[in-house]
């Protein structure tokens, strides 16, 4: 295992989070006793054992030679207050977090000022925010299973106050082989939160290196924002997560969850609810998103068939949201990226016809679908509108 650092968040062993071998989270629902799940922690001191230890009963090895410790901090939500604790690094896994660094690039405390009042939270905020269980609810005699967030773990948003060298009281070096004993933070900075355990504001000097600094939302973004909520537009955004590309295309509401904005809605091209991160930044804004439709008729209102219609919109990386009816007759909704237009022969007894479909990636079912086209009842092209020149 790498030798832990200050400000590496860890966790017990037994935490379902991991990280891959690229260094990246890996995330599970948790089923069961989530009460035993612990917490996400950020290390804030180091301990080397360079002599280790001993029972002096049984002679069994305690701690070995050379290895190391570390205190852990986190947040105990049903108490109402920062933990700490000592724990030996082969108890402990590096697990990676998504945080936004506070960087001091003076000793001299002469850029300091500018982070005063600003917001900060634990490192661990954001792991602690989309932690899961899953858990089994009956409706009548249909057994469902329910998704809800687990948040015992959640670090406050707090005001970062002051912010100052860590004095350090103990030894940092061993006075016979220099070796290093102890690591220590660097600075500590005084934060201050609203504490519901007695109605009170609470302050603590905590290590810098284990904070999150809370980006700041300017207020022309919440105005625009607000303005497109307002008028009941579409919004459109690309993310890349884990190194795929995600598209977002929904009417936003605004929600506020520990100090971040998100935006919330229907995604039109997944067909499933999604959010993103509020950004400051100018957002792709469109008050009607869909194109051509069909069933479509013309001047002289006879309706164009709809292999017509397919043969003139199919289009790479289209969009389009059908009405389409299944085979027991049920109804449903899906965004289909069209493909191809393809037949088959069908016999009916000594009879045989020809029948079209459409092969499509279906996004609802993230696969590849065949769809018929005597199945499908309306389509509507989606208009992807435009990323401002800005953020493009």
């Amino acid at each position: 295992m790498t030798t832990l650092s200050i400000g590496d968040t860890v966790a017990f062993k037994s935490h379902p989070y991991n990280s891959s071998s690229n260094e990246k989270l890996i995330t599970s629902e948790i089923v069961g006793e989530h009460l035993m799940t612990p917490p996400l922690m950020v290390v804030i001191e180091t301990l080397y054992h360079l002599k280790g230890s001993y029972d002096d009963k049984s002679g069994n090895e305690i701690l070995p030679k050379k290895s190391h410790s570390v205190k852990c901090l986190w947040y105990n939500s049903s108490l109402h207050q920062f933990e700490e604790t000592w724990l030996q690094q082969n108890e402990l896994k590096k697990v990676i977090c998504d945080y936004n660094e506070i960087n001091i690039t003076s000793e001299e405390f002469k850029d300091w000022k500018d982070l005063k009042y600003q917001l900060v939270s634990l490192r661990t905020i954001k792991q602690e925010l989309e932690k899961e269980k899953r858990s089994a609810r009956k409706e009548g005699s249909t057994k469902k299973d329910q998704i809800t967030h687990y948040l015992e773990f959640v670090s406050p948003v707090m005001e970062l106050l002051e912010i100052k060298k860590y004095e350090i009281k103990e030894a940092q070096f061993d006075p016979k082989n220099g070796e290093r004993k102890k690591g220590f933070p660097k600075f500590i900075a005084k934060c201050k939160w609203y504490n519901p355990k007695g109605s009170k504001y609470s302050e603590r000097f905590l290590p810098l290196e284990a904070l999150n600094i809370i980006p700041e939302i300017k207020s022309d973004t919440l105005d625009s924002i607000s303005k497109i909520i307002e008028e009941e537009n579409y919004i459109y955004d690309v993310k890349i997560v884990n190194e795929i590309e995600r598209k977002y295309l929904f009417k936003p509401t605004l929600l506020h969850k520990s100090g971040y904005y998100y935006l919330s809605g229907y995604n039109i091209l997944t067909n499933k609810e999604g959010s993103i991160q509020l950004e400051n930044k100018e957002y792709a804004n469109a008050a009607n998103i869909f194109g051509e439709t069909w069933p479509m008729f013309t001047i002289e209102r006879k309706m164009i068939s709809i292999v017509a219609f397919i043969e003139a919109n199919i289009e790479v990386e289209n969009y389009w949201l059908i009405k389409y009816e299944n085979y027991h007759g049920e109804v449903t909704s899906r965004t289909i990226t069209p493909k191809t237009i393809n037949e088959d022969q069908i016999a009916n007894g000594e009879e045989t016809s020809i029948v079209k479909y459409l092969t499509a990636h279906c996004h609802l079912r993230t696969a590849e679908r065949h769809f018929r086209f005597d199945r499908i009842r309306s389509i509507q092209v989606i208009q992807i509108p435009e990323i401002p020149t800005s953020i493009a």
